[in-house]
C-alpha cells in the first residue's frame, strides 16, 4: 500500500478499492515516463510479453532470475517474443536459498 502499483491491462478497468492504477496503452512509453520520474526502483512482475516489450525498449536495467526446482509442463515463458534483441547482462549476484531456490542477479552491460 504504500508503493504506487499499476497493472497493464487489455480490457478498460474501473478502480475496484485495491491500491492499483490500470494501465492502457504503449506499454514501453508509460514505463519510459516512470524512470524519469522521481523515486526508486520500477519493481516488474510481469508476464513474458511484457518482459518482451520493455527488454526490446532497453528500460530494463537489472533482472533478478529465480530457478525454483520445480518441472512444470506448461507455463508463462520469461520473454514471449522471438523477435527479442540480442542485449548483454552480466552476473552481479547469486544466492542459493536452503530449499533449493537459487536467486540470479544480471546488470545490463554498458
Amino acid at each position: 500500500p504504500d508503493k504506487k502499483n499499476y497493472v497493464f491491462t487489455r480490457k478498460e478497468r474501473e478502480p475496484d478499492g485495491n491500491p492499483v492504477t490500470f494501465v492502457m496503452g504503449d506499454i514501453a512509453q508509460f514505463v519510459a515516463k516512470l524512470k524519469y520520474q522521481e523515486g526508486n526502483n520500477i519493481y516488474l512482475v510481469g508476464g513474458g510479453q511484457v518482459n518482451s516489450v520493455l527488454l526490446n525498449a532497453e528500460l530494463i536495467d537489472e533482472m533478478i532470475i529465480s530457478v525454483h526446482p520445480i518441472a512444470l509442463g506448461q507455463g508463462i515463458p520469461l520473454f514471449k517474443d522471438r523477435s527479442l534483441r540480442t542485449l548483454q547482462f552480466q552476473l552481479t549476484a547469486h544466492e542459493v536459498f536452503e530449499r533449493g531456490l537459487v536467486q540470479l542477479t544480471y546488470s545490463k552491460s554498458k
